[in-house]
């Protein structure tokens, strides 16, 4: 929340999304629950399972990204690589349940992290125009996803896929005061402090998947 006192602006935090986050979390506990009883013979990965892979996608908020895949089980596998948004890298983690069958539906949850870069870049590749705001020159952000999806292929060599579902995405400004200072000098505005900003949307990723040994 914004507050101006005076010529003196105070950042409040906004209240938390409980609720939000509540919901995310029953999904993710319903849907673990029925992919959970679908994998309930899974045992140890079979001899001559592969356990080992890569994978290489493209969504948000991760941007793109290539991971490395462990399957200890035939319907879990751990995940964590590298991710970058264009303008900066970044990592991520998480876990997978699926079923594994040529179609495959799954349940993801990740968190990541990305450093910050100067998304003017980006403005200026997108928009074609130019772009100085100082509330873009040093992004970053953390987030964490709740994602469903399908996996089509060869469980043990290869598969496309498809996730989607929900993130919440917690980021601080940078630069505040001198973005109020500068762009808005004639506001009279003073930031005590940067303000932190969360956010729930929805986000997906599609990539390939390749096990390797």
């Amino acid at each position: 929340m914004l507050v101006k006192t005076s010529s003196r602006l105070t950042l409040r935090n906004q209240p938390r999304t409980a609720s939000a986050s509540a919901a995310l979390a029953a999904i993710a506990a319903i849907a673990a629950i029925a992919i959970g009883a679908l994998c309930a013979g899974s045992a140890q990965a079979a001899e001559g399972d592969r356990i080992f892979g890569v994978s290489f996608a493209a969504g948000a908020p991760t941007g793109a990204e290539a991971t490395i895949l462990l399957r200890p089980l035939s319907c879990l596998r751990f995940e964590a690589g590298i991710t970058t948004d264009v303008v900066a890298p970044g990592y991520h983690a998480g876990l997978t349940l699926a079923v594994p069958w040529y179609v495959s539906p799954v349940l993801n949850v990740e968190v990541g992290h990305q450093y910050g870069g100067d998304f003017n870049q980006l403005v200026r590749v997108v928009g074609g125009g130019a772009s100085a705001n100082l509330l873009l020159r040093d992004v970053s952000y953390t987030y964490g996803s709740v994602h469903v999806g399908l996996e089509l292929g060869f469980p043990n060599h290869f598969m496309v896929f498809a996730h989607a579902g929900y993130s919440v995405v917690r980021t601080e400004t940078s630069g505040l005061g001198a973005f109020l200072a500068t762009d808005h000098a004639d506001l009279g505005l003073l930031a005590t402090r940067e303000g932190r900003l969360q956010l729930i949307a929805p986000s997906a990723k599609a990539g390939l998947m390749f096990w390797i040994f």
